[in-house]
């Protein structure tokens, strides 16, 4: 639950400490992280849940993914880093977004409550370098409608208490649950949802062209990368 609140209060802290949130770096790390995402789910977490879960993953990866779409409707797509409608917004606090981007943290950190789900700390990993540019962009975002350092602080530090506050609930959930009920099918059930969400989220970054759809070496080889990595994670 550390990790989980300073890899997003992290980014937008260096947001708040002079860093633009925006430029190549940033289109890099984000694709990294979408194509770390897409592998970690492709190779690990699917598998799981529906192994965990066989009769409902399906139907629950489709329920977060389009979950994921409702949310976006709200956020504008913060989510994968389109920093540049939000940095160019008008002033005035976001509460939509903001609202949008908790319930997609919220969800994203629920899995980590069951302490025997054995992909935890691959999850982690994947969870980090997504929240890192996610908090970069909400920082950049906020400043620019208007709100002092203090106040977006605050509601980074919000944002960020959103995984461990999900990992709370679902560890709390099991613990007064039912013995007799199959707590791996549960988490399989819970992972689905969050697995949907996350291909959209990730999916959405790989598959976002570039200016003129020009073939990006840079870009490409942050994919590779980050597709390597998720399958050598054991």
């Amino acid at each position: 639950m550390i990790i989980l609140l300073l890899s997003a209060l992290a980014g937008g802290a260096l947001v708040i400490w002079k860093l633009k949130p925006s430029g190549t770096w940033l289109k890099l790390l984000i694709s990294f992280s979408g194509a770390l995402l897409l592998g970690l789910c492709m190779v690990h977490l699917i598998p799981f849940s529906m192994h965990a879960s066989p009769s409902r993953a399906g139907l629950l990866i489709m329920a977060g993914f389009f979950l994921q779409l409702l949310l976006e409707f709200f956020s504008g797509g913060i989510e994968h880093g389109h920093a540049h409608q939000h940095l160019n917004a008008e002033k005035g606090f976001p509460f939509v977004v903001m609202l949008s981007l908790c319930v997609h943290s919220l969800i994203e950190g629920m899995p980590f409550g069951h302490h025997g789900h054995e992909h935890g700390d691959r999850l982690l990993i994947g969870i980090v370098m997504h929240n890192l540019p996610v908090g970069m962009v909400l920082a950049g975002m906020l400043l620019k409608s208007g709100i002092s350092k203090i106040e977006t602080f605050m509601w980074i530090s919000i944002f960020a208490l959103m995984a461990p506050l999900g990992t709370i609930i679902y560890a709390t959930y099991l613990s007064n649950m039912n013995t007799d009920m199959n707590i791996e099918m549960i988490t399989g059930d819970v992972t689905a949802v969050m697995i949907g969400i996350l291909l959209h989220v990730s999916t959405t970054i790989l598959f976002e062209a570039d200016a003129g759809h020009r073939f990006n070496l840079m870009k490409f080889t942050s994919i590779v990368v980050g597709f390597i990595l998720s399958a050598l994670i054991f």
